[in-house]
């Protein structure tokens, strides 16, 4: 008799409800506790910085200033990813993932700003001696802190736009 009661099947694994449910919750969280523009001024702040100092170092031949700019970078470059991601989650929540120029002209500019300090980081970790004055490379350092500098000028200016609506 007990052959014929069918055993009731275990409930599905609650595995990715339980991911989906984290997920959404973190997502929630960045964009209620405004991630996204907290950690865009922290790289936005210290990438001025870095950039004055490199400038200052290579022009007073000052080493402090360029490890001080060195480790500004590494900073930024560890903030870029999160910066990156809560800006994305925002652009879900807040806009609906509505893509116009505004949010292109902010992606590119923020793949930017990353790829370029990935790429200023390693070179420096490379060649240690590229704001020295006798460096044949300076220059093109140099060229790419600015091009970095103005992609992060230029995404925090659409970002203004974007939260302060005007034309």
């Amino acid at each position: 008799m007990n052959q014929l009661i069918k055993k009731a099947k275990p409930p599905p694994s609650d595995n990715i409800s339980y991911f989906v449910r984290g997920y959404n919750y973190i997502t929630d969280q960045i964009s209620r506790r405004h991630v996204h523009p907290i950690t865009v001024h922290i790289s936005n702040g210290l990438l001025p910085v870095s950039v004055i100092f490199i400038v200052l170092a290579m022009l007073f031949h000052f080493n402090p200033l360029a490890q001080a700019a060195f480790y500004n970078m590494r900073v930024v470059l560890m903030a870029m990813p999160i910066v990156l991601f809560s800006g994305y989650i925002d652009w879900q929540n807040r806009y609906n993932g509505k893509l116009s120029y505004r949010f292109v002209i902010k992606m590119i500019c923020g793949s930017v700003v990353l790829l370029s300090s990935l790429i200023l980081v390693i070179w420096q970790i490379i060649d240690p001696a590229v704001m020295e004055g006798t460096s044949m490379t300076r220059w093109g350092f140099l060229l790419l802190c600015f091009l970095m500098l103005a992609a992060a000028f230029m995404a925090g200016y659409q970002g203004g736009k974007l939260v302060f609506k005007d034309e």
